[in-house]
């Protein structure tokens, strides 16, 4: 996302913008973090995080930023 004049993003651009399929079934909206270099792709295993009290999504482990995956 490159623009975005909602409150609180107005600041926060550019971000990136995801749905995550959860394991127990729902895909929720959320804003993944800390990816690899390479950027994330479909399929990339995620785990939950938390900013501000807001749920994000971080690579799983063994993904952490600047690695190859």
């Amino acid at each position: 996302m490159h623009h975005n004049d909602l409150p609180p993003f107005t600041g926060r651009v550019p971000y990136l913008a995801a749905v995550a399929d959860l394991a127990e079934g729902p895909r929720m909206m959320t804003e993944p973090v800390d990816c690899p270099e390479d950027g994330p792709r479909a399929g990339m295993p995620l785990e939950a995080a938390f900013r501000d009290g807001v749920p994000v999504f971080r690579p799983g482990p063994g993904l952490a930023a600047g690695s190859a995956g």
